[in-house]
């Protein structure tokens, strides 16, 4: 099979591109589909794909017979769909070369293409461009007012955690009208269980539309009025309240925090909850301008730029985090999955039998208490044992979340410190 063709896959599944380039396949996912994107790479890994390589745009490629018997139940479905994702720019330019005119296309298909319709070549090219810039153009549904974003479905928390007994975990996955509850909610849970000494946020994969939502959650941190962000309904801004959370927060994102949570992120650090831990975000956090179509539809268009209460712009190139922990979104996806997961070369040190790790009784040093505080065996103000031995599965191998969780403890001292110098009388 030559040339470049649009796969048809269930209407649950990913949208996936593939075209070939010499003796490789490159495979490339839709605009919005980036967390399926991800799963689709790690299965390729674990069925045993080599030479896998990431290419510009969301594209990866690898040996094209591997390739085609790992999507052989995939079924090609020509005509039309192929010709306008080719025309909106969704194959890799590796596997189409220079992207040809619009017009010019648009008209070959239209005056040659066996059994096609005009409005089936209309509706292929506006679902194609939808597609193509899905962040920054929704077809509104159901007489919303604002961009009606799939995703953006149920409450949007994906998990909770509790890492070293003392430091909560909450991650998002969308910010929706629903999300702002359910996140009070989950808080307050763990406030009132645990002894909560900081909170790692993640914002990682995030998306969503509804910035009032992510100036609700925001508005959990801060205990005074001030405005949060500027939209064209209004200004959002946070209530002076005695129950905020005003332990330190750890902000984890990456190139796929997008819109509404991306939002989120700028606000806390903008108002000095936090610090942002992990890539630069998308740069998609965008103000929408609703227009009526003929046919009674809305449209919404990010015509401007997010503003934050201060009034500087949430810019077009990202949020760039105050330390910067690069990793593979692939293996990201991984971490978010299993923060203990254990790498490779680790798993290869285990004993055959009973699956632990190789240790020694050596005594213990101050290089291994420091390692036992960094790996979460430490507890502030209790004797450490050094006849428990810290076992591998208790160690965060996440490297953004380690670096998170490193963060709240060093800021747990701190605060205790201040607190404890305090009440010292003088």
């Amino acid at each position: 099979m030559s040339g470049p063709f649009r796969s048809r896959v269930a209407a649950d599944r990913p949208r996936v591109c593939i075209g070939t380039s010499g003796a490789r396949w490159l495979l490339k996912c839709d605009p919005g589909t980036d967390t399926e994107f991800g799963i689709i790479r790690l299965r390729l890994r674990r069925a045993g794909v080599q030479q896998i390589k990431e290419q510009p745009r969301n594209t990866i490629s690898c040996q094209s017979g591997v390739l085609h018997s790992c999507y052989g139940a995939m079924r090609a479905g020509l005509l039309a769909v192929w010709a306008i994702a080719a025309i909106v720019g969704r194959l890799s330019p590796d596997a189409v070369g220079q992207s040809p005119d619009f017009s010019e296309v648009y008209g070959l298909i239209r005056s040659n293409l066996v059994g096609l319709q005009k409005s089936e070549l209309d509706q292929a090219a506006v679902a194609g461009l939808l597609d193509r810039l899905h962040g920054r153009v929704y077809l509104g549904t159901n007489g919303s007012s604002i961009p009606s974003d799939p995703a953006d479905s149920g409450i949007g928390i994906a998990r909770t955690n509790l890492f070293a007994e003392r430091f909560g975990y909450i991650r998002l996955t969308n910010i929706s009208p629903k999300t702002p509850c359910a996140f009070v909610e989950l808080l307050d849970q763990l406030r009132a269980s645990n002894r909560l000494e900081g909170l790692a946020l993640d914002l990682r994969f995030a998306s969503g539309i509804d910035y009032a939502a992510a100036g609700q959650i925001a508005d959990c941190f801060l205990s005074e009025a001030r405005p949060l962000l500027q939209l064209d309904q209004g200004t959002i801004s946070s209530t002076a309240k005695t129950n905020a959370f005003t332990r330190p927060v750890a902000v984890l994102v990456n190139s796929k925090t997008t819109g509404a949570a991306e939002a989120l992120a700028a606000v806390l650090r903008e108002t000095g909850v936090g610090l942002l831990i992990g890539g630069k975000t998308a740069g998609r956090a965008n103000m929408f301008k609703e227009f009526t179509l003929s046919t009674g539809q809305k449209l919404f268009i990010a015509t401007a730029l997010i503003k934050l209460g201060s009034g500087d712009m949430i810019q077009a190139d990202g949020l760039a985090p105050d330390i910067a922990v690069n990793v593979a979104p692939d293996d990201e996806m991984l971490y978010l999955e299993d923060p203990y997961r254990r790498p490779k070369s680790e798993t290869l040190l285990a004993s055959p039998n009973s699956g632990e790790t190789l240790s020694t009784n050596r005594p213990t040093r101050e290089a291994d208490l420091v390692r036992m505080r960094r790996e979460g065996s430490f507890i502030l103000n209790e004797e450490t044992s050094s006849k428990t031995p810290v076992p591998a599965e208790s160690r965060i191998t996440d490297p953004a979340l380690a670096r998170a969780v490193d963060l709240l403890k060093g800021l747990a001292v701190i605060q205790q410190q201040r607190s404890d110098g305090r009440r010292r009388p003088k």
